[in-house]
């Protein structure tokens, strides 16, 4: 009996050892497929976040942002557009303002009718109506160049463009291209900017001044006039 007892107790033994090794490899197997499909699942996550990354623009949004683009760019252009053309505006006013002003100041140099003295005893013309000298009734140059003008009344009808505008010199002024002179002058003796009638003789008040008128048109077709008299004196 006490044989028996003691296989018994073996068994029971061996039994539970191996129950024991079963459920250890049972868990470590469960453990080990947990951990692969761990592994899986990460990779799988891995896989799919890189495959986003890696990705390019679908169509519409490639769509979309060149219509954002164009607007943008539509938007900075009008704005760049009016400074590029005020930071130029000055330049050309003041280039504008020299030529009239270097202009003005050359015709009221000169005297003031062909027919009044430049030397003693400085008569004037139309001081002595009966006799004369009558001041001119044609108002232009006197069959001289410019450069032989005399008078203020020779440069009425002078006309400029180009490379023509040169200085009392003759010599060109090659920044001027593209813009344009015209210069009148004519009788004002009431100083109210209305040319007089052209008498014979003239005749006083007519004969007291005239009205120097200068219009230079720009290269970006902006007009600047500039006007001054000259008294008979």
């Amino acid at each position: 009996m006490a044989v028996n007892y003691n296989v018994k107790s073996v068994v029971q033994s061996h039994n539970k050892t191996a129950a024991l090794d079963s459920d250890i490899a049972n868990k470590s197997t469960e453990s080990i497929i947990s951990k692969r499909s761990l592994k899986k699942v990460t990779s799988t996550h891995n896989e799919n976040k890189n495959a986003k990354q890696n990705a390019g623009f679908t169509l519409i949004e490639l769509i979309l942002g060149m219509v954002v683009l164009a607007i943008v760019m539509t938007i900075i252009t009008g704005l760049l557009a009016p400074q590029a053309r005020q930071s130029a505006d000055p330049v050309v006013q003041i280039r504008a303002t020299e030529l009239g002003q270097a202009l003005m100041n050359e015709i009221l140099a000169k005297s003031f009718d062909e027919e009044s003295d430049r030397s003693p005893p400085w008569t004037r013309c139309g001081d002595i109506p009966a006799t004369g000298p009558h001041c001119s009734e044609t108002l232009g140059p006197d069959s001289e160049s410019r450069e032989n003008y005399d008078d203020v009344d020779d440069y009425n009808g002078l006309s400029l463009s180009g490379v023509a505008i040169e200085n009392s010199l003759g010599d060109t002024v090659s920044y001027y291209s593209g813009f344009t002179v015209d210069i009148s002058v004519v009788y004002d003796g009431g100083f109210d900017g209305i040319a007089d009638a052209i008498t014979s003789p003239m005749l006083t008040p007519s004969i007291k001044a005239k009205l120097i008128t200068i219009k230079i048109t720009a290269s970006n077709n902006e007009v600047y006039g500039f006007s001054a008299y000259k008294g008979n004196y």
